[in-house]
């Protein structure tokens, strides 16, 4: 059964809720917008009429109303797909519950939320707003004048993009952005790997001279500054992560300056770089001249790579693996980080930690701040090693720290995710060190 959908021809606008069903929609290529239910199983759909309903929306502006679709709960919902087909440059607000969202060949804005459900964008050329709760998000071959992602507990897959302005925020669930050429932004990663292949976005060609200024009005708008900057500096993108390595893939032609702060390690396969530190960031610049990106890295417990854009797919994969452990033989740059430059924060960290979960046992807060004492280069070797003459003469001598490491930070990690309680990890550490 075709449904028709009443969008304005001079400024289409269609707006879609579904609950059970996934979604399809391209362009019609004749100008006409219709809907259809596909259903799985080929067999004759049942209460369509009245299981999806079609209405009106008044614009918030005084524009063309937006026609509405919205899938009505009914008894013993048929699974299946619902195929539609609008103009392309309509604007678009998709929603949907329990079911995928598609959407290819477009032009028009797009906004995207789905919920237990994965969204699929391809060949779209207009705005792009995309949202997920516990699905993935793919985006390939796209021009938008802006791209935002986010998505939780859920993976964020881009390729062959093109955007002045790139916004990726998820919770746990890796990014991966491959043949990006991103004119900035902020990439934004917790409890997952960031992989990015980027180059910076061609400048657009400058537009021509204003007027000559006024004497009333010599001064040039807040905006126009803006502008002006951003016109004439490099492009500039921030990376984040809470928990997981960073790879950024670079063309080996670009002049670029790579700004890092880890708390893992610094591995540069890029090529030769001017390095300096100054107190906990390391900057790395390549190439000659003005630089054309500029990449601020920040990266709470994992370790940062700089490697060649054409390696992105071979390079990052073959060392993933070795990328996760501190190998001090590694022929890659490292630059260390002087941990004491946390301090501070740590001890932040630390007091809302302890707000959270009440009072430190003894054994825990032993094994904190033994893992502070260690952080810093060489501080595995120091604990190690170290040698404690108050100790009691019939006190049990402590294990080496290497030895149980990866179990005490286990316990660690639970506790801090609330999955056990204080006493629990006291227990288990002291059980652990006997």
């Amino acid at each position: 059964m075709k449904i028709e959908l009443p969008v304005a021809a001079d400024a289409p606008r269609l707006e879609v809720s579904l609950r059970n069903t996934s979604l399809s929609v391209e362009p019609s290529g004749d100008g006409s917008a219709w809907a259809r239910f596909v259903p799985n199983h080929g067999k004759e759909p049942r209460q369509v009429e009245e299981r999806f309903v079609v209405g009106t929306r008044e614009a918030a502006a005084g524009g063309p109303p937006a026609a509405t679709l919205e899938e009505r709960p009914v008894d013993d919902p048929q699974k299946g797909k619902l195929l539609v087909r609008i103009p392309a440059a309509a604007e678009l607000r998709l929603r949907s519950r329990n079911g995928a969202l598609q959407a290819c060949d477009l032009a028009g804005p797009l906004t995207a939320r789905s919920r237990n459900g994965a969204i699929d964008v391809s060949r779209h050329r207009g705005p792009v707003r995309l949202s997920a709760a516990n699905g993935a998000i793919s985006l390939s071959a796209s021009a938008a004048p802006q791209l935002d992602v986010s998505a939780a507990n859920g993976s964020v897959d881009l390729s062959d993009v093109e955007t002045p302005r790139l916004q990726i925020a998820t919770s746990n669930g890796r990014v991966r952005v491959a043949r990006g050429r991103v004119g900035g932004g902020t990439v934004r990663c917790a409890n997952g790997r960031i992989a990015l292949q980027i180059e910076p976005l061609a400048r657009a060609a400058a537009p021509p001279p204003p007027p000559p200024a006024s004497d009333a009005a010599s001064e040039p708008a807040p905006d126009a500054e803006r502008a002006a900057a951003g016109a004439e500096g490099p492009r500039r993108l921030a990376v984040y992560s809470a928990n997981g390595p960073i790879t950024i893939a670079l063309p080996e032609q670009l002049s670029a300056v790579v700004k890092a702060r880890t708390m893992g390690a610094l591995r540069n396969y890029l090529g030769s770089a001017r390095t300096r530190t100054e107190r906990n960031v390391t900057t790395l610049q390549f190439g000659a001249g003005e630089p054309e990106l500029l990449l601020l890295i920040n990266n709470l417990r994992g370790g940062i790579e700089v490697t060649k854009h054409s390696e992105f797919e071979t390079g990052s994969r073959g060392r993933e693996e070795e990328f996760s452990h501190h190998d001090p033989h590694h022929e890659g740059i490292w630059f260390d980080v002087d941990f004491s430059e946390e301090f501070p924060r740590f001890m932040r960290e630390m007091k809302e930690f302890g707000m959270k979960f009440g009072r430190l046992g003894e054994e825990v807060s032993r094994e904190m701040r033994r893992a502070f004492r260690a952080g810093g280069p060489g501080g595995h070797r120091r604990e190690h090693h170290r040698h404690d003459d108050r100790r009691d003469a019939g006190a049990r001598p402590e294990a080496p720290q290497e030895d149980r490491g990866e179990e005490i930070k286990t316990v660690l990690n639970l506790l801090r995710d609330g999955n056990i309680s204080v006493e629990d990890a006291e227990k288990l550490i002291a059980a652990l060190r006997r």
